[in-house]
């Protein structure tokens, strides 16, 4: 456990910093790493690393609303939707090279990742790990 320094975002998006040396920040310190390391003015705090969230694959949608660091489902399932759309495009790549060995069997497997990459609904996520739990297996089964 170690005190970090939370730089908060205008859209309480966060960055964390953390001290060179691998030692507990005091508040003396966390003013000196926020003047040269973050715009003049910007809100932050410093807190226990533990109070961060523990789920890192959604890192840009963690927030901070002043007292608690939390995800934003919303942004997480965006970030899942665009990981999902950046892989079913490089699996249709892959196929469409593949098609000019075997035009049988693979049009049905691009038309089975368009159609992963469109059914994907992070709106029924409650926590990160649902998010990945829905993970399409037509992508990188």
């Amino acid at each position: 456990m170690a005190n970090i320094i939370i730089y908060r975002l205008v859209d309480n998006s966060i960055r964390i910093g953390y001290p060179a040396d691998a030692t507990d920040l005091d508040i003396e310190a966390a003013r000196v790493m926020a003047d040269v390391n973050f715009p003049a003015g910007a809100s932050y705090r410093i807190v226990d690393d533990t109070a961060l969230p523990t789920f890192w694959p959604f890192q840009g949608a963690w927030r901070d609303d002043g007292v608690n660091l939390t995800v934003d489902m919303t942004e997480a399932g965006n970030i899942q939707q665009t990981r999902i759309d950046k892989a079913g495009t490089v699996e249709l790549e892959k196929l469409s090279l593949l098609e000019l060995i075997d035009d049988v069997l693979r049009p049905i497997d691009k038309q089975t990742i368009r159609d992963a990459m469109v059914a994907f609904d992070p709106s029924t996520a409650i926590v990160p790990q649902d998010l990945v739990n829905s993970w399409p297996t037509a992508i990188l089964a």
